[in-house]
């Protein structure tokens, strides 16, 4: 990525948010910036409790990030 796009992290921002909020927790701005403007996303969430049923890590982590 580097060699052919050199430039590639001026256009990296991170984000924050909460995948269990409805709208991933986004503000009303924050959400229409990212529809305008965003082409990929690195979805990097994750859940620190390695003791939750899989069932629910799936729907947490995936699921809410499709919605």
């Amino acid at each position: 990525m580097r060699s052919e796009q050199p430039e590639f992290m001026s256009k990296v921002h991170a984000v924050s948010g909460n995948i269990a909020e409805d709208g991933l927790g986004l503000q009303d701005d924050e959400k229409a910036y990212l529809e305008d403007n965003v082409n990929v996303v690195f979805h990097s969430a994750a859940t620190v409790r390695f003791d939750e049923p899989l069932k629910y890590v799936k729907l947490l982590l995936v699921m809410s990030f499709l919605t």
